[in-house]
């Protein structure tokens, strides 16, 4: 059904720049039909719309109707799908026309020659075969097993839910064919760096959630399950581990600021009163420059780590591919001390004075947060 509503949108765009007649001339029938419905409902008298729908309407259906008896006689079991959706443009065609008639031929006093139909019938006939063709063929698919038969039998199954959400065991069947479809990928770590890693780090590691990650066809963990057959490995191999000391400096500096410091009389360059329209002196805003002195204090701490991640399919133990990694984290804290008027200072320095020293971050945790960004890198 989005497909007709695609349809018909195209169609009211192309028909606001061109004629009705010459919409229907060129095959844009759709196009032409919504043009003369528009026009008709400001003036139901204007026969030349009339006869541009009445054609329009009648080629258009006619179109639709080749191109079902067409996909019948080709006699294929997956034709149903695009005879609905035939079926169905054809009926919010007509229910689109009918919404401006009766019309009538003043000239003639004849009714516009506009027929109905009821598509309901061929509608449901289609629909229910479509149902049960994406069904049948989803299970020949699950059937054959295999992760690429998986996800189309997923598609298909999904096509044969939106037709009829509860037909047979489909919800059963979707579950086999999300499972059957997906790749599931463990995420191990190797330290080969020259620096130790506490136990209790290696265990929080395997904890990283990665579910946030997993897309509709892939699943992560960085938690081998025993019973979890796994289709890739992903290995990161840390080869280089660095984690500067503490840090802390101190940086001085003057900031300057001009504030408003009374009124003066507006003098021109002889020195004399400037005076507005009316005669009164003109004033003018006095300023005077203020300073303040700062120190601020910088507290930095980061940490690197060089390696490579290894891709392998477990089923053939292929190393896939091999690529550098590198990641970094980093802490800092900055506040400030400032002695003078506070008026001198900037917007982006008065934050500061309210904050404080804070504790550095252990290098455990620095190690710890640059491996958890270094694998979220990977999956991405």
């Amino acid at each position: 059904m989005k497909k007709i509503a695609y349809i018909f949108l195209i169609s009211s765009i192309i028909a606001a720049c061109t004629s009705s007649q010459k919409l229907a001339n060129s095959g844009a029938y759709d196009a032409a039909i919504e043009k003369s419905i528009r026009k008709l409902r400001k003036d139901k008298t204007k026969e030349k719309e009339i006869h541009v729908l009445e054609t329009a309407y009648r080629k258009a259906n006619e179109k639709d109707q080749e191109r079902i008896n067409y996909l019948k006689l080709e006699g294929n079991p997956d034709i149903w799908d695009k005879v609905f959706e035939t079926y169905s443009r054809m009926k919010s065609r007509q229910d689109f026309v009918k919404t401006i008639l009766p019309l009538e031929i003043s000239s003639t006093k004849k009714a516009a020659d506009i027929v109905i139909v009821n598509y309901d019938e061929e509608i449901v006939k289609a629909k229910q075969k479509a149902g049960e063709y994406f069904y049948a063929h989803a299970i020949l698919l699950l059937e054959k097993k295999g992760r690429e038969n998986g996800r189309q039998a997923f598609y298909e199954l999904m096509k044969t839910k939106e037709y009829f959400p509860a037909y047979k065991d489909t919800e059963r069947q979707l579950n086999v064919a999300r499972s059957m479809g997906k790749s599931r990928v463990v995420f191990k770590i190797e330290n080969k760096s020259r620096t130790e890693l506490p136990q209790r780090m290696e265990d929080n590691l395997k904890k990283i959630a990665v579910a946030d990650l997993n897309t509709e066809w892939v699943e992560y963990s960085t938690n081998a399950d025993a019973d979890v057959i796994y289709d890739f490995t992903i290995n990161l191999e840390m080869k280089f581990i660095d984690v500067s000391p503490d840090k802390e400096k101190e940086i001085y500096y003057i900031e300057t600021n001009d504030i408003p410091d009374g009124w003066q009389y507006l003098l021109d360059a002889k020195g004399n009163t400037v005076k507005d329209s009316t005669g009164k002196p003109i004033k003018v805003t006095k300023y005077k420059t203020v300073t303040c002195n700062v120190v601020e204090h910088i507290q930095s701490k980061h940490a690197i780590i060089n390696g490579s991640l290894d891709y392998i399919n477990n089923a053939t133990g292929q190393l896939l591919k091999t690529e550098p990694v590198i990641a970094e984290t980093h802490f800092e804290n900055r506040f400030a001390m400032a002695f003078g008027d506070l008026m001198a200072l900037k917007n982006e320095t008065k934050p500061l004075l309210n904050r404080g020293p804070v504790p550095f971050p252990p290098e455990t945790k620095m190690i710890e947060d640059a491996i958890g960004i270094m694998i979220i890198q990977s999956l991405n």
